[in-house]
């Protein structure tokens, strides 16, 4: 019994922390979307490029760390079926 209640801790664990990186991603995306979206407004050479770039990659590595915790989950669960 210790051994399922800690796979299903470690899964809700898991699961909320993937809800929070994906609420970073939602962020670091409306920041770009912001900065895209002034480009009408504003000339090019004023678009700051190297800030959508910087929020792009940090939108990347935290997709990387949700997919390897999502692979985690699925893997957890797979292991509490058995």
């Amino acid at each position: 019994m210790g051994e399922i209640q800690r796979l299903k801790t470690e899964i809700q664990s898991r699961k909320f922390r993937s809800m929070e990186i994906a609420a970073e991603i939602d962020v670091k995306v409306r920041e770009i979307k912001k900065l895209l979206a002034s480009y009408p407004l504003i000339k090019l050479r004023d678009l700051e490029l190297h800030l959508i770039d910087q929020l792009a990659s940090e939108a990347h590595a935290l997709k990387k760390q949700y997919t390897a915790l999502q692979k985690e989950i699925e893997l957890a669960e797979k292991e509490l079926e058995s």
